[in-house]
């Protein structure tokens, strides 16, 4: 299997990964705020139900330990991670598409040079041949 012919199709799948990824990251932080909601809406109702029933200020305070606390706590933490890991999946597609425009930047320079010094000798040729003709 040649690079070359391949190329269009590999940068095109990496064209789509890229977008995948780009979608992912996106519903992570939809996710993420909606956890992020979730720990303000707790601490207002934690709050309210406080209120509600006069307790004594203090009483209702969210302890450290608090289950529903820790749950969001580690929800958002393994997010985060979900996040940095597809950002970071993205980075390196974007650099292997960079790498293959650039393989392929590289092959028609190379395919440039030669039709330049093929151009060059040609062109020599067909001066010496008109000399030739003119004496």
């Amino acid at each position: 299997m040649e690079l070359a012919s391949d190329l269009p199709r590999i940068v095109s799948d990496l064209h789509v990964m890229s977008q995948r990824y780009h979608i992912v990251v996106a519903d992570i932080s939809d996710i993420e705020d909606r956890l992020r909601f979730l720990q303000q809406l707790y601490g207002t109702y934690h709050s309210a139900y406080g209120e509600l029933y006069n307790l004594k200020p203090g009483l209702m305070k969210r302890m450290e330990g608090d289950p529903v606390d820790e749950s969001l706590l580690f929800l958002l933490s393994q997010i985060r991670i979900w996040k940095r890991w597809a950002e970071n999946y993205n980075e390196r597609t974007s650099i292997r598409i960079n790498l293959c425009y650039n393989l392929a930047s590289q092959r028609d320079s190379r395919t440039n040079l030669r039709i330049a010094d093929l151009t060059a000798k040609i062109s020599a040729d067909a001066h010496k041949d008109n000399v030739s003709m003119n004496t």
